[in-house]
């Protein structure tokens, strides 16, 4: 028997974060969450999900800053993905996705059943 997925949801609206967080529970994920960048770093460092979803625009250390963290810590790298309020082209534009992202989902556009098929599928190829 495999264990379960773990994913954690960085997210500091508490009605989307519920949601997220209960679509996971609903599809079988370990779920780990964090409304804020520092308290997505310590449970990074503690838990080591699997998947990171995170949002870009979120207090103490912005999704950007979290990601780029990620991508220079010795910890194990997690699968990370972006949900954000902005597409793509305008999230880029003052600031650089890592390598570490596999990919982009834009809040409005992104139907929550979609995301956990995403990341499960990211989940059983690595």
């Amino acid at each position: 028997m495999s264990a379960k997925p773990t994913v954690m949801i960085v997210e500091d609206d508490q009605y989307l974060l519920s949601l997220y967080a209960k679509k996971f529970g609903d599809a079988d994920f370990i779920v780990y969450s964090a409304r804020d960048g520092m308290t997505a770093l310590r449970n990074l460092e503690k838990y080591h999900p699997q998947a990171v979803v995170v949002d870009l625009n979120i207090p103490e250390l912005s999704g950007w800053d979290l990601l780029e963290m990620i991508a220079v810590s010795p910890m194990p790298k997690p699968i990370c993905v972006i949900l954000s309020n902005y597409d793509r082209t305008t999230a880029q534009e003052n600031n650089t996705i890592p390598d570490i992202v596999k990919d982009y989902f834009v809040k409005i556009n992104t139907d929550p059943e979609e995301l956990v098929q995403k990341i499960k599928s990211y989940i059983s190829k690595n």
